[in-house]
Parts: structure tokens; C-alpha cells; sequence
């Protein structure tokens, strides 16, 4: 059991991980694979991720989230400006089987979306989630946060020009007052669903 942190709404550090966890990498592919009963996430792509791709796979009974792409929070981490934060990118997500996640944590959901853009989401079946089929959230800006002081606050929201087609969802939403077979929360512009 965790808490989110207050001033983000993001997951503590020693949470972000999965089953498989890609970190830092780039053109890495899970292709084929069953991924079943991860505490956390089935496949966690963390930080600076690029070019990766989770194809074709069977996921289920994973405590939050079949696949979590995960950039940095805005503010977070080592860089001079927004721009340079923007490292979690054109990933794609595809053809892959996800259900029952969200096993540990009530707002899981089949493919989450964090900090993280111009991603592929396509021809995935999503079924029996808590609280949202495939979920996509920015972060709360704290403007000039690398001392970037001419940014904008979009200029700190990565979870932009994501594509999000072709995608079976069904019986989601089973356990929440808040959610949505495909939700967006504080995302910057150009998605696509």
C-alpha cells in the first residue's frame, strides 16, 4: 500500500517498476510474451525510454497497470529546461491482450500514460479494470521549475501527440465514482483518440 506524492499526484520512487522493467533504454521490444500476477505493473517503462515497443502480449492480474509508460514529473529530475525533460517518447504499445489489472491498487488500468508522448496505442483488448481502460496524465506545473522562467505550462505537459486507436475496451470503470474507458488528466495538446 502506498500514497501518491502531494505534490504531484505521482507514484514514490521505490514503487516504479514492473514485472519487466525497461529503464533508461532505447529500441528495446517485448514481443510475445505472458506476463500474468505482477505486484506492481506488468511492463514499467521508466524515464528516459524511447523507441521501445510491448507487442503482442498476454498480460493479466497485475497489482496496477498492464503496461506504465513513465517520463519524469514536472520539476523532476536534472535537466535546464522543459524541453530537455521530455524523454519518455514514441513508444509503442500494440496488439497486446491486457486484463484484471489493478489487483493492489483501485485505479489501476490497462495501459497508463505518464509524462510521456508521441506514443503508438493500437489494436489493444482491454478488459475488466477498476477504473480506466487507458489512462493519460501530465502533472501539476510549477512554471520556470529548471529555471526555464520563458516556458509555459505546456511546455512541461510530455503526454502529448500520443495516438490512441483501434482499441477493444470493455468493462472498465467496475470500481471508481472517477473514471473513463479512455481518460486524460492535465496532458498537453495533440492527442489523438
Amino acid at each position: 500500500n502506498y500514497a501518491l506524492n502531494e505534490r504531484d499526484n505521482t507514484i514514490p520512487e521505490p514503487f516504479r517498476h514492473g514485472l519487466i522493467t525497461i529503464e533508461n533504454a532505447r529500441g528495446v521490444d517485448v514481443r510475445f510474451c505472458q506476463i500474468r500476477g505482477a505486484g506492481h505493473s506488468a511492463v514499467y517503462l521508466n524515464h528516459s525510454v524511447q523507441d521501445c515497443s510491448v507487442y503482442g502480449c498476454w498480460i493479466e492480474d497485475a497489482g496496477f497497470a498492464g503496461v506504465y509508460l513513465n517520463g519524469w514529473a514536472p520539476g523532476e529530475g536534472s535537466f535546464k529546461s522543459a524541453a530537455e525533460s521530455d524523454v519518455n517518447r514514441r513508444n509503442r504499445i500494440s496488439n497486446n491482450f491486457i486484463s484484471d489489472c489493478g489487483q493492489f491498487v483501485g485505479h489501476g488500468c490497462g495501459i497508463q500514460i505518464f509524462q510521456s508522448g508521441e506514443n503508438e496505442i493500437t489494436h489493444n483488448v482491454i478488459r475488466r479494470m477498476p477504473r480506466y481502460g487507458i489512462s493519460g496524465k501530465g502533472g501539476t506545473v510549477a512554471l520556470g521549475a529548471y529555471g526555464d522562467t520563458a516556458a509555459t505550462e505546456f511546455d512541461y505537459l510530455h503526454t502529448r501527440n500520443n495516438v490512441i486507436r483501434y482499441n477493444d475496451v470493455a468493462n472498465v470503470c467496475r470500481d471508481s465514482h472517477d473514471y473513463g474507458a479512455i481518460e486524460l488528466w492535465l496532458v498537453g495538446n495533440g492527442n489523438i483518440w
